[in-house]
């Protein structure tokens, strides 16, 4: 129907003809920016191809936001902007990436690091409590840990019955998660680094978002394993089968 020249002129004066997804794309980069800039990065789109947006970020100075956490930030805005977007790419990310890996690598195989009087980020607390009877917990609902004394954007690794479980706190949400890493089960996230909602493992160096359901962000079709998870009685219970 667009192809008609008179009824795409009547769309066109009365401001109801559909914007291109490129051009789209490009007004939501444009506006988001300012902020990236205050951030102390900048952004470039490269085009859209396939349904897909090729970006270029730019970070100048130690100070800038990660790369996995600016990706999220461009996705939060460009899910509202271009819901048809099938994705984003990020100019370098893959070279990133294994770099990143590298570095987990090396930091894996350092034994005591020295102290440093900045404050190292924050590591995953590790509670482990009386064993219960493992042939009660198949299938059920069983309470993993207290909710009122659990802090807001906190995570900890809960060991229960032969299971080791991810329980996070966001915004006042809690999620569980089987705590092994989605691109290697055998290997548990117990050396993660937290940044709220990102959690880094040692292993790969990939950042998987927990408020989104444990995705990851440089391999989306990689996700943590979350369970059931709901508050009764000052008690955080997940259903574990």
């Amino acid at each position: 129907m667009l192809g008609d020249d008179v009824i795409r002129a009547i769309l066109t004066v009365h401001d109801l003809l559909p914007e291109e997804l490129e051009r789209r794309v490009a007004k939501a980069i444009e506006e988001l920016r300012p902020f990236l800039i205050s951030q102390g990065c900048d952004v470039k789109l490269l085009g859209v191809d396939d349904g897909r947006a090729r970006l270029r970020l730019i970070r100048s100075g130690q100070g800038a936001p990660p790369v996995a956490a600016l990706k999220l930030e461009i996705e939060k805005v460009l899910d509202v902007a271009a819901p048809d977007l099938l994705g984003i790419d990020i100019e370098g990310m893959a070279e990133q990436i294994e770099a990143t890996a590298k570095a987990a690598a090396m930091l894996g195989a350092m034994i005591s690091p020295p102290r440093s009087e900045t404050p190292p980020p924050a590591r995953l607390v590790q509670i482990k409590g009386p064993r219960p009877d493992t042939t009660n917990v198949t299938g059920t609902w069983v309470s993993v840990v207290r909710s009122l004394n659990f802090e807001d954007e906190s995570f900890k690794v809960i060991s229960y019955a032969e299971i080791n479980l991810l329980v996070c706190k966001l915004d006042g949400e809690f999620y569980a998660y089987r705590n092994a890493c989605a691109a290697d089960q055998a290997r548990t996230l117990d050396g993660a680094l937290f940044d709220s909602p990102v959690l880094t493992c040692a292993c790969h160096g990939y950042n998987y978002n927990l408020r989104r359901g444990g995705v990851c962000v440089e391999r989306p079709e990689l996700r943590l394993r979350s369970l059931p998870l709901k508050v009764e009685d000052d008690k955080v219970k997940v259903a574990l089968s």
